[in-house]
C-alpha cells in the first residue's frame, strides 16, 4: 500500500461551562486490526469509519466528573455494540481511544496544562484498579 487514508477527529467538550475542542488524528490502515488477509482493503477502510462514527454517537451527551470517567463509559458503551455487531475488539476499540484521545485533547487544552501534569497531579481521574 503506498496510500492510505487519514481520519481526523474534532470534538467539542463542555467543561466547566466552557466550550472547548480536541483533535485527533490517525491513519486508516488496512489490515492493522482485522488481521483478515483477503478482505478487501476499501471495506476495511470503510468499516475503520463506521466505528469511528458509531463511537462520537456514542460518546454524545455523555458526561462525567473528569475525562477518564467519560472514557471509561465510551469504552464500556462501544464493547457492548461491537459484541453485538460481531466486529474485533481491536477494531472497535483502536476507534474508541480515538475519541478518547481528543476529549483529553479538550480537557487539557481547559486546564492549559500538558496531559502529563495533569496525570501525575490527578486531574485526569486516572484509576489503576479500573483495568
Amino acid at each position: 500500500m503506498t496510500s492510505f487514508p487519514l481520519a481526523f477527529l474534532e470534538v467539542i467538550c463542555e467543561i466547566q461551562g466552557k466550550r472547548v475542542s480536541g483533535w485527533s488524528l490517525d491513519l486508516l490502515l488496512p489490515k492493522g486490526f482485522t488481521k483478515e488477509p483477503k478482505k478487501d482493503n476499501t471495506e476495511e477502510i470503510r468499516e475503520m469509519s463506521c466505528v469511528i462514527q458509531q463511537a462520537c454517537q456514542l460518546a454524545s451527551g455523555l458526561s462525567g466528573a473528569n475525562p477518564l470517567e467519560l472514557c471509561r463509559q465510551i469504552y464500556l458503551t462501544q464493547d457492548a455494540w461491537c459484541r453485538s455487531q460481531a466486529w474485533p475488539a481491536l477494531l472497535v476499540h483502536f476507534d474508541t481511544c480515538m475519541v478518547e484521545r481528543t476529549i483529553l485533547d479538550a480537557w487539557c487544552r481547559q486546564r492549559q496544562r500538558p496531559f502529563f501534569d495533569l496525570l501525575l497531579q490527578g486531574d485526569l481521574g486516572f484509576d489503576a484498579n479500573w483495568f
